[in-house]
């Protein structure tokens, strides 16, 4: 049986460290809301730099992001 969190922490490992660095921080800063969460899937609300704040999807399917980063990296 797979760990709960297996398939997520596979999905994390293909991004570049430099992002991880950037979310770790935020969600330790208390700016990242998780709305739902799976094996497959975590959505949250993340507010960054700006005043508006941004619906984070990431999972098996890939990822979405209404944020100014995500269509940099």
């Amino acid at each position: 049986m797979r760990r709960y969190d297996t398939t997520i922490d596979e999905i994390f490992g293909t991004y570049d460290p430099a992002t991880m660095i950037r979310g770790r921080e935020y969600a330790d800063d208390g700016r990242v809301v998780v709305n739902a969460r799976d094996v497959a899937v975590v959505r949250a609300v993340v507010r960054g730099s700006g005043a508006t704040p941004y619906d984070v999807t990431i999972g098996e399917e890939g990822e979405s992001c209404n944020c100014p980063a995500f269509d940099r990296e």
